[in-house]
């Protein structure tokens, strides 16, 4: 994924530019084209995340592994409704505060998804 946003990148009209003015190569990509290159990267991580949290109750749950997956298949189980509740609303939580953090850091990557 990073490779192909930097080859996007490096086609732009502000590398030609660079290329022009005499930067070179590493330079254009590091300085010029990756940080605007790193915002599909990070939402991509983020989405990543979100799977690992799934995928990490999934292996609790199948392995009988103890922790919070392993809590929530048998609050399933007994339907035990509080505990079902409060381990979705932890998950909700933590994707929340994830995908706040990569916006966050979007801002900061690409001035241009800054909101004014």
């Amino acid at each position: 994924m990073t490779r192909a946003a930097l080859i996007e990148e490096s086609g732009q009209d502000h590398a030609r530019l660079e290329r022009a003015l005499g930067f070179g190569e590493t330079s254009i990509l590091t300085r010029f084209a990756l940080r605007p290159a790193l915002g599909p990267v990070l939402s991509l991580i983020a989405l990543v995340f979100a799977y690992a949290i799934v995928n990490g109750f999934l292996v609790e749950a199948v392995f009988n592994w103890p922790g919070l997956g392993r809590y929530a298949a048998e609050s399933i189980r007994s339907l035990d409704t509080p505990g079902i509740a409060g381990v979705t609303l932890l998950v909700a939580l933590v994707y929340v505060l994830a995908n706040l953090v990569v916006d966050i850091l979007q801002g900061f990557v690409d001035p241009r998804t800054r909101s004014r």
